[in-house]
């Protein structure tokens, strides 16, 4: 296949004519935080920094630890593995982490009081996610269970479904140093947390171990003490993160709403289940608010009051994150902080009714923040980003505009530095991946929003219909109908920006990641108004990318294929003969998410008919490009990309 190019190496950056404007380099220094922690005392948060090392084309990650009265931050560890999830005891004298240091992944434990770290596990298939006992004398954690099967000189495949691993459920015992794995069913263990009693682990499961078959997670009971477990949830809904209440007697977890749809196209709920009664009450239906985090699986847990009266857990509404509380009296759910900052992940203190979080803004850069419950404003606890500051940074204007079949479509404007009523300017539209998922006020680490800008651009970042946190039914806009309705909702954007007197309609890119490169895939079949496009890890063709990759997703909006053969035949494929538009396509070696046989396929059509294109393939990298050097390079070249195409 000479027409693919494999990129190996990376190349020259975008030069900086003008030392005021941000660099690629800029974009790729940034540092992140997370696995946020708050002590027993509610004195000190420990949390993960990244540091990106780009001249050694990896990522430096340690543990930090933060007086919240302070300020005062100490570095914890300090070595070439990356230490990660620090968790900390009850008595809050320790923290156990995640470290590379020796042998993978491995638990490690260090003393607040001082000394070397101590490491805890040693398995084969390396450890992770440790959850701590209520007492502090033993740990949970995951590790793999490895079955090995003779060598051969040939992949043998029986079956969708991959039975030779799964994350098993493990303890440690602190006082005897010896791990125990207490799980045997074929599954696939994601989450659990201790009973107070220490008798029982509630667990977030899944049965079948891959996303080929089935994305059901279940949330059971696992005795530790006989390995039983014991089934609470039934099949159709994604379950995970169940929490137990302070007296053991309830259990809270986020899963899924309406059971017919399943992942994607569902709101998603905080769920409880009550001992005493043995009944399931989804405690915030029918509210609007994506529950857990955007996407089809939730990211945060939910965590009980300490009285065990109400329920706390994070959402999305409109365009914003806030953490909400559920009262499970009248199961009234309010909205407890309000801050200006999108929330990225953090720790609770309801006792001080204060949350502290990672966060940004399209004009700020990832910091650690806190914010009293209901303030408008956050404190920024952090300055790891600073450099950023000496860039006069375009912030985004949230829009929204009439669209079709009554919709009302929205989104996030960022205006070019140089702005002016009385100028049009060129316009790159960014659109999202997921699908359900959706454009924050929050900072683009992977994007190139702030050189486009300062560069002349205006940046359109769209959410059309099936985008989450704008209620049921516009998730649900764009069920058996991918790039229909959500591109005309773009395209409308588009028109309003023209009409508005901001977008040059001469000067028009697109751009998209993941589902966001499929609909720009979609938008160059459909409309050949953009001067250029960028497709990154998009399908093109639903047939062949429901067989190759993930065809739970495609399952979930439009059946099986032979069951919809018409609604299947509408892809990007389906109009070839109508792309004129100049295209860029960039997929990565090792995706499980989108076959980088998607770009092969397109690249061919392209090429056949003449379109001008460009194919570049990423070795070594999933679903999401993340080695510095290859994000540098398919930054490089899509701003290259555009700015070949874009008129005077």
């Amino acid at each position: 296949m000479r027409f693919i190019l494999i990129i190996l190496y990376s190349v020259s950056v975008l030069s900086a004519q003008d030392m005021d404007k941000p660099t690629i380099d800029d974009i790729l220094s940034v540092k992140t935080m997370g696995d946020l922690q708050l002590s027993p005392d509610r004195r000190q948060l420990a949390f993960r920094l990244t540091t990106p090392l780009l001249d050694e084309n990896r990522y430096q990650r340690d543990i930090y630890v933060m007086e919240v009265a302070s300020g005062n931050v100490r570095q914890m560890t300090t070595n070439d593995a990356s230490d990660y999830g620090p968790v900390w005891s009850p008595d809050g004298k320790s923290i156990v982490f995640i470290s590379t240091r020796q042998n993978g992944a491995q638990l490690w434990k260090l003393n607040m009081d001082g000394g070397e770290a101590q490491q805890l596990t040693d398995l084969p298939q390396g450890a992770g996610h440790p959850v701590f006992s209520r007492d502090g004398g033993k740990i949970a954690f995951l590790a793999t269970e490895m079955e090995y099967f003779p060598p051969q000189d040939q992949e043998v495949y029986t079956a969708l479904e991959d039975r030779g691993s799964y994350n098993r459920i493990w303890v440690l015992d602190l006082a005897t140093k010896e791990t125990e794995m207490i799980t045997r069913q074929p599954y696939l263990f994601l989450d659990m947390d201790w009973s107070p009693d220490g008798t029982q682990l509630a667990v977030a499961f899944d049965t079948v171990g891959t996303d080929a078959v089935s994305e059901d997670h279940y949330v059971g009971l696992l005795d530790v003490e006989n390995g039983e477990l014991e089934f609470l949830t039934e099949t159709g809904r994604q379950n995970n993160h169940p929490r137990w209440s302070p007296d053991g007697d309830k259990l809270a977890w986020i899963g899924c709403r309406s059971k017919p749809y399943g992942a994607y196209l569902t709101m998603t709920d905080v769920w409880m289940w009550d001992r005493e009664s043995s009944t399931i009450t989804n405690l915030t239906g029918p509210a609007q608010i994506n529950i857990g985090d955007d996407g089809s699986l939730a990211s945060f847990a939910p965590v009980w009051s300490a009285d065990g009266s109400a329920v706390y857990f994070y959402g999305a509404s409109g365009a914003a994150s806030h953490i909400y509380r559920v009262e499970l009296s009248d199961r009234v759910v309010l909205q407890v902080s309000n801050c200006n900052t999108e929330i990225h992940q953090f720790a609770l203190d309801i006792a001080g009714e204060k949350v502290y979080f990672s966060g940004s803004r399209v004009d700020q850069p990832y910091e650690i923040f806190s914010a009293g419950f209901g303030d408008r404003i956050s404190q920024k606890l952090s300055d790891y980003n600073h450099f950023w500051g000496k860039y006069p940074l375009s912030g985004a204007e949230e829009i929204s505009y009439p669209s079709t079949n009554g919709y009302m479509a929205h989104g996030w404007l960022i205006k070019p530095w140089n702005y002016s009523k009385t100028n049009r300017y060129p316009l790159v539209v960014d659109l999202h991946g997921g699908p359900a998922w959706r454009w924050a006020n929050a900072w683009g680490g992977r994007y190139l929003w702030h050189v486009w800008s300062s560069e002349g651009y205006a940046i359109f970042l769209a959410n059309p219909r099936g985008s989450s946190g704008y209620g049921e039914r516009y998730l649900r806009g764009n069920y058996k109908d991918f790039g229909g309705g959500d591109l005309e909702d773009v395209l409308n954007g588009v028109n309003y920006l023209v009409h508005q007197g901001i977008a040059d309609s001469d000067n028009l890119f697109v751009t998209g990641y993941s589902y966001g490169g499929f609909l720009t895939n979609a938008a160059v079949s459909q409309t050949d108004r953009f001067n250029a496009a960028v497709s990154i890890a998009g399908a093109f063709d639903f047939v062949s990318n429901w067989a190759q990759t993930n065809p739970v997703l495609m399952e979930v909006y439009y059946g099986m294929p032979w069951e919809n053969p018409d609604d299947y035949a509408r892809s990007p494929l389906s109009r070839i003969e109508n792309i004129k538009t100049p295209i860029l396509l960039i997929h990565p070696k090792e995706d499980r998410a989108v076959h980088y046989m998607q770009g092969v396929e397109f690249f061919t059509f392209l090429q056949k008919r003449g379109v001008p294109s460009e194919l570049r393939i990423y070795p070594d990298e999933g679903h999401s490009i993340n080695q510095p050097d290859h994000m540098r390079d398919y930054l490089q070249r899509t701003w290259e990309w555009f700015e070949q195409y874009r008129k005077d």
